[in-house]
């Protein structure tokens, strides 16, 4: 990557984020809807761009995210229907395992080849819905969905900042050289 794609991707990228996670600061923040995890967003930059993923993934990106967080609630129903036989602690071991077994055979196996496949979102939908859990089933649901929307939202708007330095910057360069060596 060229200095100054760097440079623009860099700014570009960081005016994102602050309008992003500024907007989000203004949502509701108390009651049934709480949106109080702008800090999640941050996490699907982490796998965007530790994936080395495109704005063209955005799809893979939302569907493996969402069905990260209904395996979310799969492992949560494993605690509450392991509770009464084995306690606590190893209820929260077993569905762990159990859990994260299903989700590498399902998601990395019969699924690796589809939009559901990006393993790292499925995690990263997981850990998010254990984040927002106080209890009961689908706590803060809608906050978490509409989170996890704006993360990906910034990530694909990031990527997008990259896409456009490198045809103006790459261009310019490659347009630079042809002159050179006329």
């Amino acid at each position: 990557m060229s200095k100054k794609v760097s440079v623009f991707t860099s700014v570009w990228s960081a005016v994102i984020c602050a309008v992003i996670y500024g907007l989000y600061g203004l949502l509701p923040s108390g009651g049934n809807v709480s949106f109080t995890m702008g800090w999640a967003m941050f996490i699907m930059l982490i796998c965007f761009f530790g994936m080395r993923l495109k704005p063209k993934n955005s799809l893979s990106m939302v569907l493996s995210s969402l069905m990260g967080c209904i395996w979310g609630q799969v492992y949560i129903i494993l605690i509450f229907l392991l509770v009464p036989f084995v306690g606590i602690t190893a209820a929260g071991i077993l569905s762990v395992g159990i859990g994260t077994a299903l989700v590498l055979i399902v998601q990395g196996g019969v699924l690796s080849k589809t939009p559901l496949g990006l393993i790292p979102f499925n995690f990263v939908g997981i850990a998010l819905t254990f984040s927002q859990f106080q209890g009961h089933m689908g706590d803060n649901a809608i906050a978490l969905v509409v989170t996890i929307l704006l993360g990906i939202g910034m990530a694909v708007l990031c990527g997008l900042g990259y896409n456009v330095a490198e045809k103006i910057f790459i261009i310019k360069e490659n347009a630079i050289d042809t002159i050179d060596h006329a």
